[in-house]
């Protein structure tokens, strides 16, 4: 990494469990695997290499349970969670964060995963749409995405990014962000049992948000 923190223009930011907090699909995950006897590990795993909308998934985990009422119970956990999702709580240092680096004249990137129209809703009820730049929401978070819809913005140019997820956020940039900034405390990595994971040492791990001001 050529570039310090403090030296590069352009940002990209998680949005969920970084920026804001709600109730993580990793909690609809942990009430599935209750239901169904799969494990959080396995339905974390499909969640992250497969997963391909809310629509798709909740109808896979239905098919994981037998009983009408176990399948009434996903729908309804699924449907709370889009009423949640809608309504976000914002980091109280999440605005001022961003201000500063608009202020400073960084280019600011939200790269946030899911549904399009349902992520432009948080965003919008968030508060926080007006000060990105750029906003990219992929369906997945993986190599490919990150090679097909989020490098053509990065490329050639210094970047830093900051995520929740070290699978989904951190690994698919580690040889091509600038700096990496891990937030492992969010509730996702609470639920996922983060801990167990060990950071490659060119990323920053940070227990939320609040801790990014002394680099920027």
């Amino acid at each position: 990494m050529d570039s310090t923190p403090k030296e590069i223009l352009t940002w990209v930011f998680d949005l969920d469990g970084t920026l804001v907090e709600g109730d993580p699909y990793e909690s609809v995950l942990k009430y599935v695997a209750r239901r169904s006897g799969k494990s959080l590990k396995t339905l974390l795993h499909v969640y992250r290499r497969q997963w391909k909308g809310l629509d798709d998934a909740m109808a896979y985990h239905i098919g994981l349970v037998a009983l009408p009422r176990q399948k009434g119970a996903i729908r309804e956990r699924y449907a709370r969670f889009v009423r949640a999702k809608s309504h976000p709580t914002v980091h109280p240092d999440s605005r001022d964060i961003l201000e500063r680096l608009r202020n400073q004249g960084k280019r600011l990137i939200c790269w946030t995963r899911g549904d399009e129209k349902k992520q432009q809703i948080v965003l919008c009820n968030s508060g926080l749409s007006s000060l990105f730049h750029l906003i990219i929401v992929p369906g997945s978070k993986d190599n490919e995405s990150v090679e097909r819809l989020l490098m053509p913005h990065v490329r050639g140019v210094p970047f830093a990014l900051v995520g929740d997820s070290y699978e989904q956020d951190i690994v698919p940039v580690l040889d091509a962000a600038s700096a990496l900034f891990w937030i492992a405390e969010s509730k996702a990595n609470r639920i996922a049992n983060a801990d167990s994971i060990r950071p490659d040492p060119r990323v920053t791990r940070l227990k939320s948000i609040r801790d990014l001001p002394p680099y920027l």
